[in-house]
């Protein structure tokens, strides 16, 4: 399965759980997640990666980034892993 095939899964799954998705983009600032979930009055950054896909280490240093401000980034590999953190975020 290719990382594209999750991130499309993640992004209808996201909206049939009434969750808004945005692709997201930051110019000059490389290695930020691509997903930004808002729903249940919180907002949710997601990672999409293929089932043997890793990390880069500026993806690392931007998740760390984030960790540090309280803001957790979380990073998916499978359909299975997204349907598990919408469930987790949805209650």
């Amino acid at each position: 399965m290719l990382e594209k095939q999750i991130e499309q899964y993640l992004t209808r799954r996201a909206k049939e759980e009434g969750f808004l998705s945005y692709k997201f983009s930051s110019p000059g600032n490389r290695g930020v997640p691509d997903r930004i979930l808002v729903g249940n009055g919180s907002v949710y950054f997601v990672e999409c990666k293929a089932p043997t896909g890793k990390l880069s280490p500026m993806q690392q240093r931007t998740i760390d980034k984030f960790e540090r401000m309280q803001q957790p980034v979380f990073v998916v590999y499978s359909k299975e892993q997204v349907d598990q953190l919408l469930e987790r975020i949805k209650k």
